[in-house]
């Protein structure tokens, strides 16, 4: 199978010889690193990387309980999206759907924005996969995560 970096690059004999993992770090851009998804080929700046991971943390408080099972999850999403995961700073974090939509936008994130991550509807269908992932990992799906999950797409739809 060839990523997409391969497909981009236009290198495909190296792509075909050797199969890309499912997630890899892409070419650093205004001195920003970069990260490509490999699941949905989705490419985040790294501080929106780690608004996304705030924002599915948030989810995991919406029902009053962070489970291990969600926690696990989370890191799993972390992983697949090769984005570090300081669990400290996740714990104290505060992302709500206003300051996660901030964050796509890219509102005071420099003029190179929209060259740097997916279009804001995809990261914003990657976030309900992902969302949705880690609401049900503890087996129930309640109305608050619901509820979170929305709101989150809502501001996303204005970005």
């Amino acid at each position: 199978m060839l990523s997409r970096a391969a497909v981009a690059r236009n290198d495909f004999a190296v792509a075909a010889i050797a199969p890309a993992p499912a997630a890899e770090s892409a070419p650093s851009r205004a001195g920003r690193p970069v990260v490509e998804w490999g699941m949905a080929g989705l490419v985040l700046a790294d501080e929106i990387g780690q608004s996304f991971l705030g924002a599915l943390y948030a989810v995991c408080r919406a029902d009053g309980e962070v489970c291990e099972a969600e926690v696990d999850a989370l890191r799993a999403i972390a992983t697949e999206m090769a984005i570090a995961v300081d669990e400290q700073t996740l714990f104290f974090s505060e992302v709500t759907p206003a300051s996660f939509a901030r964050a796509v936008r890219g509102d005071g994130g420099g003029p190179f924005r929209a060259t740097e991550s997916s279009p804001p509807a995809a990261i914003r269908a990657a976030f309900v996969e992902a969302a949705e992932r880690v609401a049900r990992a503890d087996g129930m799906f309640n109305d608050n995560e619901q509820k979170l999950i929305d709101a989150f797409v809502r501001a996303l739809l204005f970005t």
